[in-house]
């Protein structure tokens, strides 16, 4: 699930700010993961069993002077879980 906002708002002076804000949701059933603890001279990859979360809001600024001057901000605030056996582990 993805849900985006954009508003522009538009100056008498010709500055414009654009602002776009994005907040979205993803559960994945066959997500890879790697397994450094079995053996430490291998890297093991194996599907998880369950499945993992990932989950954000995003949001950019765009400030625009008719001088062609051009700012722009953002920020992302995520969250990533791994579900296995009712067990929610943030990975690293």
């Amino acid at each position: 699930v993805n849900l985006n906002y954009i508003q522009k708002i538009n100056f008498t002076n010709g500055t414009f700010i654009g602002i776009e804000t994005t907040a979205f949701y993803t559960r994945f059933s066959n997500k890879i993961i790697s397994d450094y603890i079995t053996d430490p001279n291998k890297i093991i990859y194996d599907n998880i069993n369950g499945y993992a979360l990932s989950q954000g809001i995003s949001t950019n600024v765009d400030l625009n002077f008719p001088s062609g001057l051009k700012f722009i901000v953002g920020a992302t605030v995520l969250d990533n879980k791994n579900v296995e056996n009712g067990v929610s582990q943030t990975p690293f």
